[in-house]
């Protein structure tokens, strides 16, 4: 005879087992269900990396935005888009499929190959260059058909290396290399565009903006404006018709700035691309990050006026430095480069470069013509204590497809977010 406690044992048992089943089928359908989730998200990445090889290799000239079906499934969707910022671009990438969604941005820049090949372009204005006390060219230089020339000046006799040029000499011509004008006209900014952007900062300390949401716009219609105690980073334009000075207590992460002057205090740290009509002046101990620009573009009907960039004693720039005029004038262009700065990178001018003692560019120069003065002479198709080296140039630099380069291949200059 079966006791009733028999049947307590047996419900238990029962129901242990149902509780063991049901968590085996639990643990399967999450199981499952991440299986699936992580399917998903390789599938994702992988589109993913097809849409950012898309942009890679998508004329450096073109802004587009579309979405693309890459295995005609209506499952494999992206969307992409590219647009101008400053002298590089910003590549956006978003891969879906179903609810899940991968976004990446980044921006883009050339392979500085054709750069390597040369620390130096100086335009054949038939006469040679001079050099004097202790100047290093290192690397392949470009220069007229006189030549290089040891010189005496202002106490200083050649004390460089007696092949005056480690590397190749070439012959250059009388006219600069040429550039990329649609980056140019891409700098060229509409006002109107700005009469409905925000005209003060409203107290912030931070302003972000990510290259996911539209551009941020600020508009400062004041003869001057100063910039100062604020974090600016991301997706932001400053435009002035007027001056703007940068203070040391403002940091700038990636923004661009436009205005007729641009004025940085002393001690400035921070990254950016600023663009002037007439003058970018700096003050002296300023660094400025890789990737930071410079330029000064003289207008077409101001042919008395000498658009000039200004880098201070003791400063740091790692990027470019670039002033560009569409005819030669009298009053060309001017990168004036002070004493002691380092600039890794290039320095294009179409015009003059004007250097100081103990300058090193760790680069290339391109320029019309170099010089060098003293509190009593102006010396021109001089270079007296300056350094000149593209070999110290990082591997890892990407330039600005406004170069024309011999490999136009892009690479990602920076993942953004």
């Amino acid at each position: 005879m079966i006791r009733a406690s028999a049947l307590y044992m047996v419900i238990i048992i029962a129901l242990v087992i149902a509780t063991l089943c049901s968590s085996l089928i639990v643990v399967a359908y999450f199981y499952r269900l991440q299986y699936q989730r992580k399917f998903r998200f390789e599938k994702l990445e992988n589109n993913l990396k097809s849409g950012i090889n898309i942009v890679l290799g998508t004329d450096s000239q073109t802004n587009f935005q579309k979405t693309i079906d890459l295995f005609n499934n209506q499952e494999d969707s992206i969307s992409i888009q590219k647009i101008s910022w400053g002298f590089y671009d910003i590549g956006i990438v978003k891969s879906y499929f179903q609810h899940d969604t991968l976004f990446k941005s980044f921006s883009l820049a050339s392979i500085a190959d054709s750069l390597k090949s040369r620390v130096i372009y100086l335009t054949d204005e038939e006469r040679p260059l001079y050099i004097s006390g202790k100047t290093t060219i290192k690397g392949n230089a470009y220069l007229p058909k006189s030549g290089i020339v040891e010189s005496y000046v202002d106490g200083n006799s050649y004390e460089g290396d007696k092949r005056l040029v480690v590397g190749e000499k070439r012959t250059s011509k009388s006219t600069l290399p040429g550039i990329n004008k649609s980056i140019l006209n891409n700098l060229k900014v509409n006002p109107t565009l700005f009469y409905r952007s925000d005209t003060s900062f409203n107290g912030s300390s931070t302003v972000e903006n990510s290259f996911f949401n539209p551009v941020r716009r600020f508009y400062f219609k004041k003869p001057a404006f100063t910039i100062n105690q604020i974090n600016l980073k991301g997706n932001i334009i400053i435009l002035s018709t007027g001056l703007i000075t940068i203070d040391s207590t403002s940091i700038l992460d990636n923004v661009l700035i436009f205005a007729k002057s641009i004025y940085i205090k002393s001690g400035f740290k921070g990254r950016a691309q600023m663009f002037a009509m007439e003058s970018i002046i700096t003050e002296k101990n300023c660094v400025f990050n890789y990737p930071s620009t410079m330029c000064v573009i003289k207008p077409d009907s101001e042919s008395n006026n000498q658009p000039r960039i200004s880098l201070g004693d003791n400063s740091v720039l790692k990027g470019i430095l670039f002033s560009y005029e569409k005819d030669k004038s009298d009053a060309q262009t001017l990168i004036d480069i002070g004493g002691n700065v380092l600039v890794e990178g290039e320095v294009f001018s179409k015009g003059m470069i004007r250097f100081k003692d103990g300058a090193t560019i760790n680069g290339g120069i391109t320029a019309n013509r170099v010089i060098y003065e003293t509190n009593a002479t102006l010396f021109e198709n001089y270079l007296v204590n300056t350094t000149l080296n593209s070999e110290a140039l990082s591997p890892y630099y990407l330039t600005s497809p406004i170069f024309y380069n011999k490999n136009q291949k892009r690479s990602i200059l920076e993942w953004l977010e």
